[in-house]
């Protein structure tokens, strides 16, 4: 006989949690480089957002690693802050169109493009996961996570190169 109450989230550990605290902090501070060559309060808030919204969603991870317990709120307060944060970010383009336009300069020459490249990619990739209804399943939020790390750095290298 099946179990019915079995805890749905079988696999999310306290390593994971850990993990997924990586691409927010890699994406932070790439946010920190950026908002700093744009100078722009909109960026900023973004970065705030989404930065917001990865640690919900890690905190998320961290409450079903330690208490087994899920907390919805913490998964759709990302679904709602990741998005508003890029649309902050992107709303802030008109507001900075040369700072923007020296940061887009700088991100496609040699050898940021090298990274930016692979960061796209990434981010490419990402969205694709997140078309998947797998978000019970450990092992596609591993690979999500490593593809988000790689995403990230390569970013966040990019802009240190720009």
């Amino acid at each position: 006989m099946e179990q019915k109450n079995k805890f749905p989230y079988e696999g999310f550990t306290l390593g994971m949690a850990a993990v997924d605290t990586v691409p927010v902090v890699l994406f932070a501070a790439g946010g920190a480089i950026a908002a700093g060559r744009l100078q722009s309060v909109w960026f900023v808030l973004g970065v705030v957002l989404c930065t917001a919204a990865g640690g919900c969603k890690a905190g998320w991870k961290y409450v079903l690693a330690l208490r087994r317990q899920d907390v919805p709120l913490l998964q759709r307060m990302f679904r709602v802050l990741m998005p508003s944060g890029f649309g902050l970010m992107l709303f802030s383009v008109p507001f900075a169109p040369a700072a923007w336009g020296g940061l887009a300069s700088a991100l496609v020459s040699m050898p940021s493009l090298a990274c930016l490249l692979p960061g796209c990619a990434g981010i490419a990739l990402m969205v694709w996961f997140g078309t998947g209804e797998k978000h019970e399943n450990a092992r596609a939020n591993w690979a999500e996570q490593w593809t988000n790390i790689a995403a990230q750095g390569f970013f966040l290298l990019a802009l240190l190169l720009a």
